[in-house]
């Protein structure tokens, strides 16, 4: 078959295509970062590039001759939750401050060093986001983190693309998340001075998608009804078996998980907060303030572990990623679900969305007086590009309460802030109709899953909301709950948890001195035993066909 140069402008690139190929699967081979977050479906339009002068897709764009194409320019830093409770290691153009990570790899030294002693590393893998940490044993302290996006996210940005793309062979995109964390591991240990030997194990937490494709598994069974899983993970695998190298010969435990769409970094969550760990864990958090509450007349979470050290009372834990995972646990049990909020709190799916990257949009309001215009703030304080989660959060209240949008969602056209095009928030940044409407999808899938499960749990309101993620921990409580996103009857309990998957991974990963009035230590066996027990006993409510949620879901489209 013929092949044709493609010239990739500004670099000295060249690669060779055959005649026909999709310009989109030419930059993946050749691993070049590019977004698609429809997953090369022609609907996003986030792979725009420049062929030869002309603005195309590369989705849509066949190689039919020689060919230079001009790529999208990257953004800077991309923040990346690396800690529970909220720690941020922001980074750019190589410099990191304290506790989320850049663009491409980011690195976090965390102020101690590894030592002489043991190691565990800890991994998260996210849909969007990964990320490897060293801990030094026993104590748990962090030593080093390195924090990047998921690879596969230029296959979708959501689950359902990436099963789509392994139904029966996952090896493309297995390889790409193994080849990934295996130099991500590669590079903790090279930066943190830390010899191989010394690790001791390793600890992966993530959605059932992800592990499967870490684990190179079909994910037919995950795709298609009934959507139970066909493959169980084992107990340890040894590195080998997981990365197809040798970087270590420390054994991997990864999270089990509860359904197909309820995965391990929820049972790492809930293993976070559980009595057996979880209280040292709230008390240290250094951000898990009561979001939405007067601080003089509501007491911190730090001092209600300490006063009731094995007991978090009921609560629910909400990732409010692209696959909704919402779990509810109470001295009635644990039930669990998912609802498909997609990738918009993530900017997925917006017109000018974008992740947490310097120059989004993250908070915004709109000024007083007769002449009404947009204040915003932007990550990094530069001009605005993009918007991410919070700040499109932000815009829906906003919308909302000067008339901009309609109860039912539609742009209020007599609105003068209201363009043909849609709602402008800076140059370059404009809210579609067809944006907000991808909102009200993923604000009413997660506020009908929450309500659903405090249905089925009697119509008891927890005593907490738990939100763990990038989007739970950077939204304004107060336009979560004017656009109903949050119920009012849980305002004053919500707490923002940052990376509670990783910080259950690394729970997993420790051993702990054995406490004053202890027979032994709490090992990395009785943790694993743990987060099994707790994904054997959550129970699953399938929202597909469940009456209560379908009626809560059309509810709450409305704003």
């Amino acid at each position: 078959m013929k092949k044709y140069n493609v010239r990739f402008v500004g670099t000295d690139t060249v690669v060779r295509a055959e005649e026909g190929a999709s310009l989109l699967d030419v930059i993946r081979a050749n691993g070049i970062d590019i977004a698609a977050d429809c997953g090369g479906r022609g609907r996003c339009g986030k792979c725009g590039v420049v062929v030869d002068g002309e603005p195309r897709l590369a989705c849509e764009t066949k190689v039919v001759s020689d060919i230079s194409v001009a790529l999208p320019e990257r953004s800077g830093a991309y923040d990346i939750l690396t800690d529970f409770g909220g720690g941020v290691t922001s980074a750019g153009g190589g410099t990191v401050t304290s506790g989320v990570a850049g663009a491409g790899v980011v690195s976090e030294r965390a102020g101690t060093s590894a030592g002489a002693g043991e190691c565990a590393i800890a991994i998260d893998i996210g849909t969007t986001t990964v990320v490897a940490k060293l801990i030094g044993l026993p104590s748990g302290e962090d030593v080093w983190a390195v924090a990047e996006l998921n690879e596969q996210r230029v296959y979708g940005a959501d689950v359902i693309s990436r099963i789509n793309a392994s139904m029966d062979d996952s090896s493309l995109l297995s390889g790409v998340i193994v080849n990934q964390l295996d130099r991500m591991v590669s590079k903790l240990l090279a930066e943190s001075g830390t010899d191989a030997a010394r690790v001791a194990r390793v600890v992966v937490a993530g959605n059932t998608t992800m592990c499967y494709l870490l684990l190179g598994l079909p994910c037919r069974s995950l795709g298609l009804a009934p959507f139970e899983p066909a493959f169980q993970f084992n107990e340890a695998y040894t590195y080998n078996e997981v990365f197809r190298a040798d970087t270590l010969q420390a054994p991997v435990h990864i999270l089990p998980f509860i359904s197909a769409f309820i995965g391990g970094d929820i049972t790492a969550g809930l293993l976070t907060l559980d009595g057996k760990g979880g209280e040292q864990h709230v008390t240290e958090a250094p951000s898990a303030v009561i979001a939405g509450a007067d601080p003089q007349s509501t007491p911190s979470p730090a001092i209600e572990a300490e006063e009731n050290a094995n007991d978090l009372g009921s609560y629910i834990l909400v990732d409010m990623g692209t696959n909704g995972e919402i779990a509810y646990h109470s001295n009635n049990g644990l039930l669990c679900t998912s609802t498909a909020a997609g990738p918009a709190f993530e900017g997925g799916n917006i017109s000018c969305g974008s992740g947490s990257v310097e120059g989004a949009i993250s908070r915004l309001e709109l000024a007083n007086g007769a002449n009404k215009k947009f204040r915003y703030e932007t990550i990094g304080g530069g001009a605005a590009h993009s918007i991410c989660g919070s700040g499109i959060l932000d815009a829906m209240a906003c919308f909302a309460d000067a008339g901009i949008v309609k109860p039912t969602g539609a742009l209020n056209k007599k609105s003068p802030l209201v363009t043909e095009d849609g709602v402008p928030i800076a140059e370059g940044v404009t809210i579609t109709q067809k944006d907000v409407r991808e909102f009200q999808l993923a604000k009413s899938a997660i506020r009908a899953g929450i309500e659903t499960l405090i249905s089925e749990s009697g119509g008891i309101i927890p005593d907490r909301l738990y939100l763990a993620g990038g989007f739970g921990q950077h939204l304004d409580p107060e336009s979560a709950f004017r656009i109903g996103l949050i119920p009012e009857a849980l305002r004053g309990k919500v707490i923002p948890i940052g990376n509670s998957s990783l910080a259950g991974a690394a729970l997993a990963a420790l051993t702990k001195p054995a406490a004053a009035n202890a027979a032994s230590p709490q090992t990395s066996e009785d943790y694993l035993k743990t987060a099994g027990a707790i994904a054997s006993r959550g129970r699953e409510i399938n929202l597909a066909t469940h009456p209560t949620f379908n009626k809560l879901f059309m509810e709450h489209m409305m704003f």
